[in-house]
């Protein structure tokens, strides 16, 4: 800030790079440069991924050379207690009579986590006291920070969640186990099959698989193809904004919005299973 509130001494730039709704979930992604002023220059991206009725995902990537104190602030309605079921799980309980329990699990490469009192704002000049929750860490060159969000209500109960972190050029890989199905996650471009069997030029790819790996569902923003377990399941000759695969009886239903080819939906069959060559090809 500058020498007022209405003054700033640097105006960073931000945009989004991803914005996309479905009926199943949204996905944003966006980025801002406003610590490119620090004395080691740092990129934040963010993406949140909510699949709806069940959990979000939200994916914290900070980008740059040298050495960082970050700290990621998560704040609580006010009255809701906040409890540690260990160094990254957090379990909330609102204020609400009858409210359901919120559990957040926080995968970071080390990082101190601690609630603290703090403050949030209905209104201009009001505020009112409520917990806050700081993971703050020491970071080295690139870091990811991925917290899972998941409610009592959901209709799908999390059990488990488990982060590894891209490499280079590697997607990190993000498992989710579910009541009634095992989530994988990627968060940027597999070019291998070491990713649960996925490979994919997908900016995020999705994909749900039954307990037992029977494949449910699938969705890509931002790529043109994916495979999984050897088998193409989709393939586009250009970048799709969003292309959404899911079971519809003895077939595939593919949902597909891209640029110049809004919402086009196809039912495809596929009663021998996943073994057709490619369950949807567009051109």
């Amino acid at each position: 800030p500058g020498e007022s509130v209405f003054n700033w001494q640097s105006v960073p730039q931000s945009r989004a790079t991803a914005w996309v709704t479905t009926p199943i979930f949204d996905f944003f992604k966006g980025e801002h440069d406003g610590f490119r002023r620090l004395a080691s220059p740092a990129m934040h991206s963010r993406a949140v991924f909510l699949v709806k009725g069940e959990y979000v995902v939200v994916h914290d990537r900070i980008r740059g050379a040298g050495e960082h104190r970050g700290a990621l602030w998560l704040h609580w309605a006010p009255g809701s207690t906040v409890s540690h079921e260990n160094q990254n799980i957090l379990n909330v309980q609102l204020a609400e009579p009858n409210a359901p329990r919120i559990t957040a699990i926080i995968h970071a490469h080390g990082g101190d986590l601690s609630s603290e009192e703090g403050w949030v704002s209905p209104a201009y000049a009001v505020r009112a006291p409520a917990p806050v929750s700081v993971l703050r860490l020491d970071t080295s060159g690139s870091e990811d920070i991925v917290t899972v969000v998941a409610s009592s209500a959901s209709c799908q109960r999390l059990v488990e969640s488990a982060f590894t972190p891209g490499s280079g050029s590697d997607a990190g890989v993000l498992t989710l186990e579910l009541d009634a199905s095992v989530d994988t996650i990627l968060s940027g471009p597999a070019s291998d099959s070491t990713h649960n069997e996925i490979v994919s030029d997908a900016g995020w790819t999705w994909v749900r698989r039954s307990p037992t790996g029977e494949l449910l569902a699938f969705a890509i923003v931002g790529g043109s193809a994916l495979t999984i377990g050897g088998c193409p399941l989709f393939h586009s000759d250009s970048i799709v904004d969003c292309a959404i695969g899911r079971r519809d009886g003895d077939g595939w239903r593919i949902e597909l919005e891209s640029p110049d080819r809004p919402s086009i939906i196809s039912r495809l069959s596929t009663t021998s299973g996943i073994e057709e060559p490619c369950a949807a090809s567009v051109e």
